[in-house]
């Protein structure tokens, strides 16, 4: 049974992106009314109450995402202003009230910045950002004497063929630029097709599956600490070009599954066999599944898996979140969806198989 809740008089206009936090108690809300707002979930009756409200950037805010515990409660935002915004919770002011405070801004975009994610624990305080000038930056957070800088480390141009078949070492420079940024392609107030996922699995070292407007593929792309970023893959997504993306967690499997939402209305799932580390075995793929159900024309926003990778949510432009599941016999179903006004439990429809793995 799917069921809903309500956040009454969450945003006085559009709301553009939700997130929750490591734990899922708190959930960061943000819109075109330029304010974020931090909620808490009472453990006792479910009910959601607003923590924190303030007005975050200059310009509407187009993503969130929160940073691992292990470094505070920490999130970032996004905005059409071209910055990124590096939020965290402290004691209230005395004065405000207040517990979020803004501990860096961060303004090297030259265009809207479209999403953001923070890297895998492991990986250090380490965030990417994404902007509509179609480069991808990698941020690291230093420890100073005067405290914690936020420094760009990468700027990556994805407009272009930038990178080579094998990394080649290079001095860890606090700012390296592959090629000079070129400008988006397309009109950025179209929005949509602007997505990064992190690899939750850092065996494999730190890579971010990417997509843009601006090419009709996914690119897997490899962020070593000391050598030159190399993209490993592009998956071709022809019809209607990919929209957003999100990496699966692993947890036992022995394959990664990465899925994507198109501009078409389609929900794709992609099996990546995980390379063997040293012994320089390329990435590959397949496809897995791919569902319409979201209906021609309607552009799929947003997937996004559970956490034990397992249960794979998609939404679209018919007003539907959609639940997506394995069956005992390895084949991709729909398991329901959910609208605002109500949910229904929908029959199994037709999947594709999954390869069993011995």
């Amino acid at each position: 049974m799917l069921q809903t809740g309500l956040l009454p008089s969450a945003h006085t206009d559009l709301v553009t992106d939700a997130a929750y936090d490591f734990y899922g108690l708190k959930l960061a809300t943000c819109g075109v009314d330029q304010r974020i707002k931090v909620w808490t979930q009472d453990e006792n009756s479910g009910q959601w109450a607003v923590e924190d409200d303030w007005k975050a950037h200059d310009a509407p805010i187009t993503s969130l995402s929160w940073a691992h515990p292990e470094y505070g409660t920490i999130v970032a935002s996004t905005s059409s202003d071209r910055t990124t915004k590096v939020w965290e919770r402290r004691h209230a002011d005395a004065n405000t009230g207040r517990r979020w405070v803004e501990v860096a801004s961060l303004s090297d975009a030259k265009g809207a910045v479209r999403c953001a994610g923070f890297a895998p624990a492991d990986f250090g305080l380490k965030l990417v950002t994404l902007a509509s000038d179609n480069v991808l930056r990698l941020y690291e957070c230093l420890e100073s004497a005067s405290g914690a800088q936020w420094e760009l480390r990468e700027e990556l141009d994805m407009a272009s063929p930038f990178l080579s078949t094998a990394p080649t070492p290079t001095v860890f420079t606090p700012r390296l630029a592959l090629t000079a940024p070129s400008p988006s392609p397309t009109n950025d107030s179209e929005g949509g097709g602007w997505s990064l996922s992190w690899c939750k699995e850092t065996y494999w070292g730190p890579c971010v599956a990417v997509c843009t407007p601006s090419a009709p593929f996914i690119r897997i792309i490899h962020l070593p600490p000391a050598l030159r970023p190399q993209c490993v893959l592009s998956i071709p997504v022809q019809q209607g070009g990919p929209a957003c993306v999100s990496w699966a967690p692993l947890l036992g499997r022995t394959h990664h599954l990465l899925a994507c939402g198109s501009r078409d209305g389609h929900v794709r799932i992609f099996k990546l066999p995980a390379p063997t580390p040293g012994e320089g075995a390329d990435w590959s793929y397949e496809p897995l599944a791919d569902f319409d159900e979201h209906g021609q024309g309607n552009a799929v926003s947003k997937v996004e898996w559970n956490l034990t990778g397992t249960v794979l949510a998609s939404s679209g432009h018919d007003g539907r979140v959609r639940l997506w599941k394995a069956s005992y016999s390895n084949v991709w179903r729909s398991m329901g969806y959910v609208t605002a006004e109500t949910s229904e439990d929908v029959p199994g429809g037709e999947g594709i198989e999954e390869e069993v793995e011995d």
